[in-house]
């Protein structure tokens, strides 16, 4: 069983010295940057106040694993950005082992799409701009596979015993970030369609006996264990909308998240992705309709679902979830692209043997093949297009932060004299500074000062914004909330910053008006 494991990955060394390089070339550009914004400003200032939060949404192992990874001490930019590479590149050899495993083989050529469709998506780059949780949750994208891989095992008839691990590595995962039962069950759906398009003999019976109990009870774990160690709820939203919500609502959000996905109409996902898909639904429809077998639908139905699998949480829910907590998407553009070249240059009478050869002996009959040539051409496409926009996502968020560092900087500079007359000297904030970047998406390009006043409607103490003033070494302490409204000016007559009289000293406070 190791061995069958482990042996793809020996095969395609060349393959995955490839996918390291495109993984440091791109998330690295933000990953090995010592920038930071929200939340990582605040792990920075005070861990213990950011498990805490971690811990009412109920994402206890991101806890726990946050301290066994910091060994207990300060957090690190820097570290945790080698370090989730790291965890990413394994989770590459994890997944594209687990589907050759399943299927007896991957060629070269479909490992490479594998991979880099996988490294290259912008929406790790979404993610991992939350640097504070960015080794966690590449930790628990290797968990993840594993718990397929054991999951699949079990519940085709593999030993007992192997349910226990698989249910384990589900809990942690899903506890580091909800989103992970979404990619538990697309990982799994796709291992059994690979199955089946293999025409191995599947007994799916015992498969949903083993499977169904298996994902729930971890399930049901998993929520014990957010009402022991905190709030309990989950994190892609404070409730289950159906409930909440009249079903229209509902159905909309679901359906405007895939319309984001296959429409691309945002910067995380590529055009290329609409077309993968649909092209490798023709190839397995084409496929099944040539077939004789009395259950050539089965295989038809679990491709299908795989469609669904990436936004079951959303249709748990009723809800939207951010672009972040779409990654589930990753593993089913990645998955559809290597199969889309095995359609498409399919030699059944050489069927698992090809990832045994050299890359030049496995090319040498492709080249000649228009429709393996269109469905590659197809798949750079989508790895350039995803590459670039990861590019641009790192390089406004450099810019974005540069930015920051020199607002900070300049007010600082101008409280000179204000904490000449105040040691201890408190700053509060009215209005927004908003970043050239603007933001791209969601959070990239968003400045840490145009946040936190949305709850705010006066002056507020902006406990991100004096968490990245600690950061950089410009302490000052917390304003008591009384004490602030009692002594506020009047915003409406103040000058907006960098302007004479944009700064009030009142109480021992200071004022800083940053726009209107």
């Amino acid at each position: 069983m190791r061995d069958s494991f482990l042996r793809p990955v020996r095969r395609n060394a060349p393959v995955f010295v490839i996918a390291a390089v495109v993984l440091v070339l791109t998330q690295g550009r933000l990953l090995l940057y010592g920038g930071f914004g929200i939340d990582t400003d605040v792990m920075l200032y005070d861990v213990e106040l950011e498990y805490r939060a971690w811990n009412s949404i109920g994402r206890y192992a991101l806890v726990w694993l946050s301290r066994l990874m910091n060994f207990g001490g300060p957090f690190s930019v820097l570290r945790t950005g080698i370090v989730t590479l790291v965890f990413v590149w394994i989770a590459v050899l994890l997944w594209s082992a687990l589907f050759a495993d399943v299927r007896g083989a991957l060629s070269k050529a479909e490992t490479l799409v594998f991979s880099l469709l996988f490294v290259t998506s912008p929406l790790w780059t979404e993610q991992f701009y939350f640097k504070l949780q960015a080794q966690e949750v590449a930790l628990a994208l290797c968990f993840s596979a594993l718990s397929v891989w054991l999951a699949y095992r079990f519940c085709t008839g593999g030993a007992v015993y192997l349910a226990w691990p698989a249910a384990v590595l589900l809990i942690l995962s899903t506890g580091v970030y909800q989103t992970f039962a979404a990619l538990f069950l697309t990982g799994l759906c796709a291992a059994l369609f690979l199955s089946l398009s293999e025409q191995r003999e599947i007994n799916l019976g015992l498969f949903f006996r083993r499977g169904i109990p298996l994902f729930v009870c971890s399930m049901v774990v998993h929520f014990l264990l957010t009402r022991v160690f905190g709030g309990g709820s989950l994190h892609a939203a404070s409730e289950v909308f159906w409930l909440s919500r009249p079903a229209s609502e509902n159905l909309t959000d679901i359906l405007r998240a895939y319309y984001y996905v296959y429409a691309a109409r945002t910067i995380d996902f590529t055009p290329a992705i609409a077309l993968t898909a649909v092209l490798a639904t023709v190839f397995v429809l084409s496929e099944y309709r040539k077939r004789k077998e009395k259950r050539r639908a089965v295989p038809v139905i679990w491709f299908l679902l795989l469609f669904a699998a990436p936004f079951s949480l959303h249709i748990i829910l009723g809800g939207s979830l951010p672009a972040r907590a779409r990654y589930p998407v990753v593993l089913l553009y990645a998955f559809l692209g290597f199969l889309l070249l095995r359609f498409a240059g399919r030699n059944p009478e050489a069927s698992g043997t090809e990832a045994s050869e050299g890359f030049a002996q496995e090319m040498r009959g492709l080249w000649k093949n228009p429709v393996w040539i269109g469905c590659a051409a197809l798949l750079l496409f989508g790895v350039v297009h995803s590459a670039y926009a990861t590019l641009q996502l790192c390089d406004t968020d450099r810019t974005r932060f540069e930015e920051d560092l020199r607002f900070a900087e300049s007010i600082w500079r101008e409280t000179a004299p204000f904490r000449q007359e105040e040691t201890e000297l408190p700053l509060v904030y009215y209005g927004t500074h908003t970043a050239s970047t603007e933001e791209l998406y969601e959070v990239i390009g968003k400045s840490v000062f145009a946040w936190g006043h949305e709850e705010d409607d006066g002056w507020y103490n902006a406990g991100w914004i004096r968490a990245f003033f600690h950061d950089l070494g410009m302490e000052y302490p917390v304003a008591e909330e009384e004490k602030m409204q009692a002594a506020a000016p009047n915003a409406a007559a103040m000058p907006s910053f960098p302007l004479k009289g944009s700064m009030v000293l009142r109480d021992g406070i200071l004022f800083v008006k940053l726009s209107d």
